[in-house]
């Protein structure tokens, strides 16, 4: 089948090229770019040629050796033949891999001819193997060679005072580093962890007590408990500031010039609402605009235009955010936003009409601020408050806890216009109280109802908690868990392990009535004995 061959000039653009295919009688056409041609080397152009043959009904093979535009016509599914007389494909991965930078020219004649046979072509790299291996064997040679001359000859040993000079300081050297290391070992580096794992139960605490508001008729060991009453409040007035600021007049208007930059095949919309800025005065676009670029016959309508894009503008009309004489502004100024994908900004008319009220009016902030002199808080806030008085040492009886408060009220809500020479009012109270019980008493009541031997101890006692609490002259339940186990204490424990042989002080502390388990952990394997340092000595007394 016959082809046309198209040498393309450097100064060729891509309609030239499109022109060129068009205006080709023969089926297949050839394309032969120069070197280093720029204007196969977009994305862009590479698919208007191949919707160009798709329309013209031709094959387009492309003829280079340029690994760039072969990548490019892969993506574009275009044909590329390596010169004139190869067959043309369409290039893969591997292909543009083994491609050099060095590019040769495609030679003008049709694809009919054949490529020289394979076989006939001597590849420089056999010719580079042959030398290397005929290199390998002279090397082997003559190495061969040598080993055989130095067999034959035999040197007489002579011995070096040297050597054995350098045994005897090493010989002494880890002499001493191992006497060192035998005194770190048995002397300072011996410690013993002491683990002691005590059995403690768990019990319930359930008794009925009373309360009293007089110290006098207070008694712990009776269950009868001085009831202490813990308050905050708070109850004011203050006048405050109105600060508002409110501009009932009209606003400006006019219209503006947008332009935005479109990729070919795409298109941006800016919406309408869109915020445009002048020197920190914000007007608001009032409708949608759309610039879309999805022809090459568009390009008439771009205020500018590239490799692959259009700049486009359309007129559309603005208004100012606020009311206010500061917003009439004169036509051809520049405005800026933050949408990215609008290029630039003008006014074709000026903009006018506005007009400014300005009049006082309370806001929040104002209301707010007025709380803060009041020393007024939430709920929560109060809460914190009181709960923050309480010593430690005090239980709080929860369902005591009582918060009485008034809404604060302003004399002039917000949004509202004060008038000249008046101010609002913030008024408002609020008291929040609690009773406490001290938990000295509640733990010698405890103790005093648990009765324990003289070889046992409460280890620990759960929160307390007041149940059925309804004032003063009411009953209650105090309910708790307590824990109790052995009374051992580290200094026991110290005292019966010094200088003693590991086994035997776990032995002994395991025998003890309540100590589920006891565990020594020397600092080494080595380690047989409890060091007689109490510093190197760690007991822990735990519970389980």
């Amino acid at each position: 089948m016959n082809k046309d061959t198209i040498y393309i000039e450097p100064e060729n653009d891509i309609t030239d090229i499109i022109a060129k295919i068009k205006g080709s009688k023969q089926k297949i056409v050839a394309l032969v770019p120069p070197k280093k041609s720029s204007v196969l080397r977009s994305t862009i152009n590479m698919k208007l040629i191949t919707k160009s043959a798709k329309e013209f009904e031709k094959t387009v093979v492309l003829v280079t050796n340029d690994p760039s535009i072969m990548k490019l016509a892969m993506g574009a599914k275009i044909l590329v033949a390596e010169n004139l007389q190869s067959p043309p494909s369409i290039p893969t991965m591997e292909d543009i891999k083994s491609k050099t930078d060095d590019k040769e020219e495609a030679v003008a004649e049709e694809f009919t001819k054949a490529p020289e046979p394979a076989d006939k072509v001597i590849k420089s790299s056999d010719l580079d193997e042959n030398e290397d291996e005929e290199k390998d064997d002279e090397e082997d040679k003559v190495t061969k060679k040598d080993k055989k001359d130095k067999k034959g000859k035999k040197e007489p040993k002579i011995p070096s005072l040297d050597k054995y000079r350098k045994k005897i300081i090493v010989g002494v050297v880890l002499a001493v580093l191992i006497i060192g290391a035998l005194v770190w070992a048995f002397v300072f580096a011996p410690r013993a962890d002491i683990v002691v794992s005590i059995r403690t139960t768990s019990n319930n605490f359930s008794e009925g007590v009373s309360f009293t508001n007089k110290k006098d008729e207070e008694n712990g060991k009776d269950g009868k408990f001085l009831l202490e009453e813990q308050k905050y409040s708070d109850e004011s007035e203050v006048e405050f500031t109105a600060t508002g600021k409110k501009d009932i007049g009209v606003k400006a208007k006019g219209e503006v010039i947008i332009s935005a930059r479109v990729t070919f095949g795409q298109s941006v919309s800016i919406a309408a609402g869109t915020a445009i800025t002048y020197n920190d005065l914000v007007f608001y676009t009032n409708k949608d605009l759309v610039f879309d670029f999805s022809s090459l016959s568009e390009l008439t309508n771009c205020d500018s235009y590239g490799d692959n894009y259009c700049v486009k503008s359309a007129s559309v009309g603005a208004t100012a955010a606020e009311p206010g004489e500061k917003y009439n502004i004169d036509s051809g100024k520049s405005f800026s936003s933050d949408n990215k994908s609008i290029n630039g900004i003008t006014n074709s008319s000026a903009f006018a009409g506005g007009t400014s009220n300005v009049i006082t009016v309370v806001q929040a902030l104002d209301i707010e601020a007025a709380k803060n002199k009041l020393g007024m808080d939430s709920e929560k806030d109060g809460k914190k408050k009181l709960y923050s008085k309480i010593s430690d040492g005090n239980y709080i009886i929860e369902d005591s806890y009582k918060h009485e408060v008034s809404d604060p009220v302003s004399s002039i809500g917000v949004g509202e216009e004060v008038k000249e020479g008046s101010k609002p009012v913030l008024k408002a109270s609020s008291t929040f109280f609690v009773y406490t019980i001290d938990t000295v008493r509640i733990e010698e009541f405890i103790k005093h109802k648990t009765n324990l031997p003289e070889d046992q101890k409460i280890y620990s006692i759960g929160e307390p908690f007041i149940e059925q609490f309804s004032g003063v002259e009411a009953p209650a339940k105090l309910k708790t868990t307590y824990r109790i186990g052995p009374k051992i204490t580290e200094e026991f424990i110290l005292e019966k392990s010094i200088g003693k042989k590991i086994g035997e002080v776990q032995t002994y502390i395991k025998s003890i009535n309540g100590v589920r388990d006891a565990k020594v952990n020397p600092s080494f394997f080595w380690v047989r004995k409890i060091p007689t340092d109490t510093n190197k000595i760690t007991i822990t007394i735990k519970e389980e």
